[in-house]
């Protein structure tokens, strides 16, 4: 359950933010939001070492990282256009969101490696 429950939470924060409220309130959500991100990076090199066998967890947090850079490259140029052509943040975030909640999701069927 450890790496779920941040990425859950990290959903529900990004869908927290699409719901109109007090300018207080929104600040709450991304607060919410950064604080589970931050304890998602550290949490995926245990997850590499628990879910994957020891002579390929280096070549995972490898793949993992190359995406991660992928996705921060393209994230916000995407974001930004689709924000552009819809005239609102609510579309990015809302993908984000969705994005976030299905990631976590797909964790839910990871299998532990077995012990040798």
């Amino acid at each position: 359950m450890g790496i779920l429950s941040p990425s859950y939470a990290m959903g529900f924060g990004l869908m927290g933010i699409l719901l109109p409220a007090v300018v207080d309130a929104y600040s709450w959500r991304m607060g919410w939001f950064g604080f589970f991100y931050g304890a998602i990076w550290p949490m995926y090199a245990v997850c590499a070492r628990n879910y994957f066998p020891k002579e390929v967890s280096g070549t995972i947090i490898g793949l993992f990282t190359l995406f991660y850079g992928v996705g921060a490259m393209a994230g916000p140029l995407l974001a930004g256009h689709l924000a552009d052509v819809t005239g609102t943040f609510r579309w990015p975030f809302g993908v984000g969101a969705a994005a976030s909640l299905a990631a976590a999701s797909l964790i839910g069927f990871l299998k532990r490696a077995k012990k040798i």
